[in-house]
């Protein structure tokens, strides 16, 4: 896998840190992993990847080259960035740490396109399982990036997503009700999101009075005595 991330992102430190800063952030993330159930052979490999990195980044040598590289690929391809190359081993590692940088909707996508054939591993294995649970959690993280965009069709969008992928693993039950619940809290501002886009998108304003015909359905009408 080619991970989207460079070494600087993976370990959460700028650009211009020192080795010391380097290695003081390393220690904590290594304190500090991520503590929804991930197995704990990934967490092992996730410390080791980012041993990798502040190895890289504390070698004057390696590192000077390795600026270098981002450098030049800054000039030729300004919108791209240098990945990282993992082992089968350690993608699904390597995909909690590009969650955890804040990449939440690629990381849903590539833990997605993960369980899918011919990639999708063992039934029953660590890795379905790690895999499957940061769905979840990244799917979730994502729609909330898109909420604070207030780009709530596509929030709506991505929840679908997980809970549809939730429901085809049949591994989690409390995560795909965690995702249904938000989905159907969004449903409102989802609903002003369709009908406020301009009168051209014919198809969005549909699918918004749809969905509004849904809601006052569900709630017996406009009127719901002691709804606040």
């Amino acid at each position: 896998m080619d991970l989207p991330i460079d070494h600087f992102r993976l370990l959460g430190v700028s650009p211009s840190a020192q080795a010391d800063a380097i290695l003081r952030r390393l220690q904590s993330r290594c304190d500090s992993p991520p503590d929804q159930g991930f197995t704990h052979d990934v967490l092992v490999q996730r410390e080791s990847l980012l041993r990798r990195s502040a190895d890289l980044l504390t070698d004057a040598a390696a590192r000077a080259e390795y600026e270098s590289t981002l450098l030049a690929l800054s000039e030729s391809h300004p919108n791209e960035t240098v990945g990282l190359d993992l082992s089968a081993s350690n993608e699904v590692a390597g995909l909690i740490l590009l969650w955890e940088a804040g990449a939440a909707q690629e990381a849903f996508q590539l833990a997605r396109q993960g369980l899918q054939p011919p990639q999708a591993p063992a039934l029953g294995s660590g890795r379905e399982a790690d895999l499957t649970l940061l769905a979840a959690l990244a799917c979730l993280d994502a729609s909330v990036e898109e909420q604070g965009q207030r780009r709530y069709e596509s929030a709506a969008q991505l929840l679908a997503d997980g809970i549809e992928l939730q429901q085809r693993m049949g591994k989690m039950p409390e995560q795909q009700q965690h995702l249904e619940q938000e989905l159907e809290t969004l449903l409102p501002y989802r609903i002003l999101d369709l009908l406020s886009r301009d009168l051209s998108e014919r198809d969005s304003h549909q699918q918004g009075l749809l969905l509004l015909n849904q809601l006052v359905s569900s709630r017996g009408g406009l009127d719901v005595p002691g709804d606040s």
